[in-house]
């Protein structure tokens, strides 16, 4: 499973965020992708930094400015809904997040848990809407835009899509899973070889260590790249 949104405290460890899921860092699960797969939910949805290992972002993520305090009582209702939904108790964890969107409307937490599990149940434009509602919330909240424009490129929204990846990056620009997403719509979806080589080099760049099977995607579309540019010589 994979979990969006850590709702309040933007300081505990990344660590701790695998573990368990603590107040609405949301859980949800990772689909089955294609050949190359969107980037991990450990990049993905962390709304804590990327752990030493994983990382080597040169500027800070400022989802992690914010901090404000919650209720025990609210902090006990989210790990409960985060419990249903590793559950796939649909209906259950649904009343569970709507109640917490209609206390706590002003957390992107709790809606973008809740989009995550119209867009499992196959409600899109439920999805579509609460997704919205959680960048309308928190404008920076990365994790958002990563899901949405993952919605979008399903229905073959592609240029929402590529737009929602670019907001993330204007938000924060060293965050390695909207880099790895991007390229992959240009890679895949758009046919834009040179804009994916250029996001997957910037995805890698910021690995600590190399991403080895990034690494063979680069060097096959290189090869595209330059068989492509040899064959334009050639007619010409």
């Amino acid at each position: 499973m994979r979990f969006i949104d850590h709702y309040f405290s933007r300081k505990i460890p990344a660590i701790l965020l695998l573990v368990s899921c603590t107040l609405f860092t949301a859980c949800s699960f990772i689909p089955e992708r294609s050949e190359k797969q969107d980037a991990p939910i450990s990049q993905v949805f962390s709304q804590v930094s990327d752990s030493p290992d994983e990382a080597v972002a040169v500027s800070d993520n400022p989802y992690l400015a914010d901090s404000a305090n919650v209720s025990w009582a609210a902090e006990k209702s989210f790990k409960a809904a985060i419990d249903l939904l590793k559950q796939q108790q649909w209906s259950q964890a649904e009343q569970q997040l709507i109640s917490l969107t209609e206390n706590y409307p002003q957390y992107s937490g709790p809606w973008l848990n809740l989009a995550y599990l119209y867009h499992k149940t196959d409600r899109n434009q439920e999805a579509e809407e609460a997704y919205q509602k959680a960048i309308n919330a928190n404008p920076r909240n990365i994790n958002a835009y990563n899901e949405l424009a993952i919605l979008f490129r399903e229905q073959g929204r592609f240029i929402e899509s590529e737009q929602l990846y670019k907001q993330a990056l204007s938000t924060w620009n060293d965050h390695p899973a909207t880099h790895l997403n991007l390229a992959i719509l240009y890679d895949l979806y758009m046919g834009r070889m040179d804009d994916a080589l250029h996001h997957y080099r910037q995805y890698q760049s910021l690995q600590s260590e190399e991403d080895h099977k990034v690494k063979a995607w680069i060097a096959d579309l290189q090869r595209r790249i330059n068989r492509l540019v040899a064959e334009n010589h050639h007619d010409g």
